[in-house]
């Protein structure tokens, strides 16, 4: 209760703070973790405010400690975790949600080229003290700690407004025009193509073959997926994919006795168990288009995202595998049997 109440007049205070910011400031919004302002002002560590609500950069949470991030760029996804807990930022689908499978209502934004999370749910979930003061003539300063001995905000701003000024000074010369009068903007470059994206799906018992595997992945995107039994039997290894930032997906079989529902759900329930965490993927032997209509609607109803390689291989020699999504033109998504990996 405590720490919901104490969250709470944070929320207040930054609602606040918004709506009646001094007037003399210049537009810019400071942000200090742990008592260090972060520093170059970029759209790296420059907040934002979006329906009265405060967003911070994703990158900004490296400088943390209690917990640790990774920007799943394949699946879209910013994944925020410590030992315990985890939120999970689906910005594909639109939705945040945590280990226990709870969601909320506040979700991660894409913009100015990066993406921006919803602070109060972080600092909401991981126990962060936040707060927000207009202490500055230079802009504001929004506060994270992780710690229980908090400076006043006065008092931190006074001590630290000669650096804001520096940080300020050097922000508002960068975006000052270099162009002579007379002089044309020069056209901005084309545009990219978006470059083609090569996912790696690996089914199968990972006690034999899992560390070699992993240790072979390099750079390759990849995802994990087991059935419930083979989640139990591989805890430490699973908890080392999520600690790793990797996805971890449900295997089900057609095969078997009991039904894809019940498999779900006795899945989801074994990777609460030896992960702490919830999965929305899912890959189904034989592949979704052999399931009958019925079946499909069942798992999707269910929330579930239904995964199929559209190339399969037999080894992880990165050479063939990024030959082979050559001849893709969009999204490679290729299937490999974790026995067989080599």
């Amino acid at each position: 209760m405590k720490m919901r109440v104490r969250v709470l007049c944070a929320a207040l205070i930054l609602s606040f703070f918004i709506s009646v910011s001094a007037p003399a400031a210049p537009d810019v919004v400071f942000l200090a973790v742990n008592n260090t302002v972060l520093r170059p002002l970029s759209v790296d560590t420059i907040p934002i405010y979006v329906n009265g609500e405060t967003y911070i950069p994703y990158s900004a949470l490296s400088s943390l400690k209690t917990v640790k991030y990774y920007y799943n760029r394949t699946l879209n996804q910013v994944l925020v975790y410590d030992f315990w807990q985890r939120l999970t930022f689906d910005l594909a689908e639109g939705r945040t949600f945590d280990e226990s499978g709870e969601y909320y209502d506040f979700y991660a934004i894409a913009k100015n080229g990066t993406v921006y999370l919803p602070l109060i749910v972080i600092s909401t979930k991981f126990d962060f003290y936040i707060s927000a003061s207009h202490y500055s003539e230079y802009g504001a300063l929004i506060r994270i700690n992780e710690g229980d001995k908090i400076a006043d905000d006065r008092e931190y701003t006074e001590s630290v407004n000669n650096l804001l000024k520096r940080v300020y000074d050097d922000y508002a010369d960068s975006l000052k025009e270099t162009v002579e009068p007379g002089e044309k903007t020069p056209a901005p470059p084309p545009e990219k193509p978006a470059s083609r994206i090569s996912y790696l799906m690996l089914r199968g018992d990972p006690k034999a073959y899992g560390e070699r595997v992993l240790s072979s992945l390099g750079d390759l995107d990849a995802a994990f997926f087991l059935t419930a039994g083979q989640i139990r039997e591989n805890g430490d290894f699973l908890r080392r994919l999520v600690s790793e930032g990797r996805t971890v997906g449900i295997y089900l079989s057609q095969s078997s006795e009991t039904t894809l529902s019940e498999q779900l759900k006795d899945a989801e329930r074994a990777l609460r168990e030896q992960t702490l965490t919830v999965s929305r993927f899912v890959c189904v032997d034989g592949g979704s288009a052999a399931l009958s209509e019925e079946a499909r609607d069942e798992l999707t109803d269910a929330g579930v995202r239904l995964w199929d390689p559209n190339l399969e291989v037999t080894g992880l020699r990165s050479a063939t595998i990024q030959n082979r999504a050559s001849r893709i033109s969009t999204t490679v998504v290729f299937g490999l049997d974790i026995t067989e990996a080599s």
